[in-house]
């Protein structure tokens, strides 16, 4: 859902709110390619009972992937890789997923103990 709603967002760089969510302005909209965007700076989307926030976002329209980067996901990645299973940390249960690989940058692997890198 937040993918989508980046989508849209990434659209019109200059909305601050979409439905229920609201979206920070102070990120830059690059347009890499036909599919792809890039969102870099201080990247905020609340929806209330969902929110994103990382330094960059990249988004792969044509394959629906999201790759969100920075030291802002460290928490998001100790919860869903320590945290317990909930429905509001969605990612927290590839805990239960046999084969799982994480894909970090330095800064959002800083929380994670040597034995978890």
């Amino acid at each position: 859902m937040l993918a989508t709603l980046f989508v849209a967002m990434a659209r019109s760089a200059s909305a601050q709110q979409t439905g229920n969510c609201k979206a920070t302005k102070q990120w830059q909209l690059e347009q890499v390619e036909k599919d792809h965007i890039k969102l870099t700076g201080q990247v905020e989307i609340d929806c209330g009972n969902e929110s994103m926030s990382a330094d960059q976002v990249e988004i792969f329209q044509d394959t629906n992937v999201m790759i969100a980067t920075g030291k802002s996901k460290a928490k998001c990645v100790e919860r869903m890789t320590r945290g317990p299973l909930e429905t509001r940390m969605p990612a927290s249960l590839l805990q239960l997923h046999r084969d799982v690989e994480l894909v970090l940058d330095r800064a959002a692997a800083s929380v994670l103990r040597p034995e978890e890198r």
